[in-house]
């Protein structure tokens, strides 16, 4: 084999990879790159460009699909393996903010500025049925583990639908803002207003109680997996964790900007945190950061976990979204 007479050589396990310099001698990077990529420590994978700003993005439950929504007011669907764009549901009028999976995989909710709730029909790619639920603009729907229920939260409350029937079963909060919403795997439902976090069990009955407040602005919350702790995130830069047990806040996780989307993951060991144009990953019990992904150049709006934990996806206002190798080093 005939090589060029200056070169790099990078040596593996008894195999060499031989390249020749770039102009002006030895491309030192390359090297790097090579073995980033062999080891599978490569810079996250950018799907296509979406036309206008993305606001949310959610993995479907087995993995295979993603789903993103945003400004232009479509929710698109993506092969997760692929890397492709698959389908463009079209049925909101304006922005989406919100999307979720049933646990089953195959119903999807999204929901935005219009104030409706779309259930999309995930194998056929059509509309099921649409909600008005009255609650203004929607900011966070979402379904509760088991599946029988469906929350909206917004401008004017929480409506709480029977997935099954789509008929209504509670509300709370009429006239005050509740943007954000999330449940746990007891079917408890954290809800935040403008700075207050509260929880709700709407199929108990019970009315919601008050964790805390954050005094800031809160843009996201997240109910670990296993319900031990919710993290509520806000305009501060802060991400207060609170111990659903003992109902005190346990820890705060400071960030430079706000915080405008967090996710544990599917262990509950960490948790992403989106300031700005970068992600931090949080180890939950230590406190402690175990990465930080750059490469975004608007704010990231959404964040989560692949059902494995191995990826995350993020999505933001660059209207780009990128996917996250997170075992590598």
């Amino acid at each position: 084999v005939t090589v060029a007479a200056t070169a790099v050589a990078l040596v593996i396990g008894g195999s060499a990879l031989v390249w020749p310099d770039g102009p002006g001698g030895a491309d030192a990077a390359r090297p790097a790159r090579y073995l980033n990529a062999m080891l599978g420590s490569r810079p996250a994978v950018t799907l296509p460009q979406t036309p206008d700003r993305l606001n949310a993005v959610v993995f479907s439950p087995d993995g295979r699909l993603l789903a993103a929504a945003g400004e232009d007011s479509t929710v698109r669907l993506y092969d997760a393996t692929e890397r492709r764009q698959t389908a463009v549901l079209k049925g909101h009028a304006h922005a989406v903010f919100s999307l979720a999976f049933s646990p089953d995989g195959r119903t999807l909710a999204s929901a935005g500025y219009d104030g409706t709730v779309v259930l999309w029909d995930v194998p056929r790619g059509r509309k099921r049925a649409v909600l008005s639920p009255g609650q203004g603009v929607i900011g966070t729907v979402a379904f509760s583990l088991d599946g029988r229920l469906l929350a909206a939260a917004g401008t004017r409350g929480v409506q709480v639908w029977d997935a099954g029937t789509r008929r209504p079963l509670r509300s709370f909060g009429h006239g005050e803002a509740h943007f954000v919403t999330a449940f746990g795997p007891r079917g408890e439902l954290a809800v935040a207003g403008t700075e207050t976090l509260r929880l709700w069990h709407p199929a108990k009955r019970s009315e919601p109680t008050v964790l805390g407040t954050t005094g800031t602005f809160v843009r996201a919350v997240a109910v670990s997996p296993y319900g031990t702790s919710v993290a509520a995130a806000g305009d501060n830069g802060r991400v207060t964790l609170w111990d659903l047990q003992t109902r005190r806040p346990t820890a705060v996780l400071g960030h430079d900007r706000s915080v405008h989307a967090v996710a544990f993951g599917p262990d509950g060991q960490t948790l992403a945190a989106a300031s700005g144009s970068t992600v931090t990953v949080w180890h939950v019990a230590s406190r402690s950061k175990v990465r930080t992904l750059t490469g975004h150049t608007g704010t990231v709006a959404a964040v989560g976990y692949s059902p494995d934990g191995r990826l995350l996806v993020t999505a933001g206002h660059d209207n780009t979204l990128r996917l996250w190798d997170l075992t590598s080093p």
